[in-house]
């Protein structure tokens, strides 16, 4: 199949890209990608100017922003892996020009977000990525991960940390000695300093960004209009690392976020399991760690924006998929990959579901 898209219009393609069963971003291979990129530098650049009093107008542009950014890397990512295929590395400067582009838009993107009321976010992007599709899931994430993480911020502010050392050996210690015997790792869990290196602290604003960029791409090997649950996470951290040459604070996070403590897959697992079985491999340290280097260096067993970003995934995974409401999601997510399994992080888990309780009405749905 092939399609006309009348003067670049991604935005056009994209309102009936679901009435395209057989549509495949192949179909995109001749449009004037840089011209594209160009004119979204200048786009969000006149947005930014206007970064104190951002208005309804220019959330909509941040949309159709965001929409064409994500047609872009996928654009992008098909390119490459054509060009592989017949042995050609001539794609590697286009696709870095895209590369910081794309970046340099999320950045401004991310700022604005910030910046703004949380209120106001939800309340504009309500009716916006509204389909069950791979970009409007990656979308969501992405400006649920912004918002997750300045009320996460907010609460460290709050002494949450407190309250979580006062519960941690009757409420979260069992949680974790439970992922510790999956990994047969035998070590103290009585606080919160034994999980967490250095305990829980506020998010600092780089790592918000370069969490919310991961968000945006870490489902970018997932191409066709059905969002597929089954894409390969390797391939996405693949694809980061290696074609496109992002640091390891964006791309481990996307090889991280679907490990679930060793149920799920992705880049740590297979690791994990060379290392432990050599003479030299010392038991990690710590569960949880801010500092990529230790999941690296297998001083801990996971990255702290990785369990964010999976938790944020995979709610929103569940209520398009289940659309059972948000109360019967968080109750899904805790009976399935807490109690019956732990999968997921369950002091991030309840920060989050306190998160979503709090902004129930604002949330995207």
């Amino acid at each position: 199949m092939s399609i006309s898209i009348k003067d670049n219009n991604l935005l056009d393609v994209y309102k009936n890209y679901f009435n395209q069963d057989d549509l495949t971003l192949n179909d995109f291979a001749n449009i004037k990608r840089n011209q594209i990129l160009s004119s979204m530098i200048s786009e969000i650049d006149s947005i930014n100017i206007k970064k104190n009093d951002i208005s309804e107008k220019e959330i909509d542009s941040i949309y159709y922003i965001l929409v064409k950014l994500s047609f872009i890397a996928r654009i992008d990512l098909v390119m490459a892996m054509n060009r592989i295929k017949n042995r050609d590395r001539s794609f590697s400067r286009n696709i870095r020009y895209s590369r910081d582009i794309i970046d340099y838009v999320l950045r401004v993107i991310i700022k604005l977000l910030i910046r703004m009321d949380d209120e106001h976010i939800g309340l504009y992007y309500n009716n916006k990525f509204i389909n069950n599709d791979s970009i409007s899931h990656s979308n969501r994430v992405f400006i649920m991960l912004i918002r997750f993480m300045k009320y996460y911020n907010s609460s460290i502010d709050n002494n949450i940390v407190s309250e979580i050392r006062r519960n941690f050996k009757k409420k979260y210690a069992k949680y974790y000695k439970e992922v510790l015997y999956k990994f047969n790792i035998n070590k103290k869990i009585s606080k919160l300093e034994h999980v967490y290196k250095y305990g829980l602290r506020d998010v600092l604003f780089n790592e918000i960004i370069n969490a919310a960029i991961a968000a945006f791409w870490h489902d970018i090997s997932n191409l066709f209009n059905t969002y597929n649950t089954e894409y390969n996470t390797v391939k996405c951290y693949s694809y980061l690392k290696h074609f496109i040459c992002y640091s390891y604070d964006v791309s481990l996070t996307v090889g991280l976020h679907n490990e679930y403590y060793g149920y799920g897959n992705g880049v740590f697992l297979n690791y994990y399991n060379t290392i432990s079985n050599s003479k030299t491999f010392s038991s990690p340290n710590y569960i949880i760690s801010f500092d990529y280097n230790d999941t690296l260096r297998l001083n801990s067993l996971s990255y702290f924006p990785s369990k964010v970003l999976e938790i944020i995934d995979l709610f929103d995974m569940l209520n398009y998929s289940k659309n059972n409401g948000n109360n019967n999601v968080l109750l899904f997510m805790k009976e399935n990959y807490l109690d019956r399994e732990v999968k997921i992080d369950p002091i991030i888990f309840d920060i989050f579901n306190s998160f979503i309780n709090e902004n129930e009405k604002l949330l995207i749905a």
